[in-house]
């Protein structure tokens, strides 16, 4: 599912205009984006929790020059799911977005 099927399915199910479903769904991510930067914990219930963590910085190297340069801690945002996915019992998803080149994410 991609954003204009989502915003679709929002217009379709809340009887709202596509318009109204997309500002409402930008809203949404906005909000969500916001909190995570700031390194709060969202939990959507039905949905999941989402957190955002910084990896360890690691020790790079030019490949011409043999020289090491030093890493940045990338970060990324967590989203555990609590509900099993369906067909699959006992089976939790648990998925890793790499947010490394949004902005709001890095110190």
């Amino acid at each position: 599912m991609n954003k204009a099927d989502l915003v679709d399915a929002i217009a379709k199910t809340g009887e709202i205009k596509k318009m109204q479903a997309e500002k409402s769904l930008s809203a949404v991510a906005d909000a969500i984006k916001e909190d995570l930067a700031k390194g709060e914990r969202v939990v959507l219930p039905g949905v999941g929790s989402f957190s955002c963590a910084q990896r360890k910085a690691r020790t790079g190297r030019n490949p011409r020059t043999g020289e090491e340069t030093p890493g940045s801690r990338p970060a990324f945002v967590h989203h555990l799911s609590w509900y099993p996915l369906e067909g699959r019992r006992g089976t939790y998803c648990k998925v890793v977005y790499n947010f490394v080149h949004l902005s709001i994410l890095k110190s």
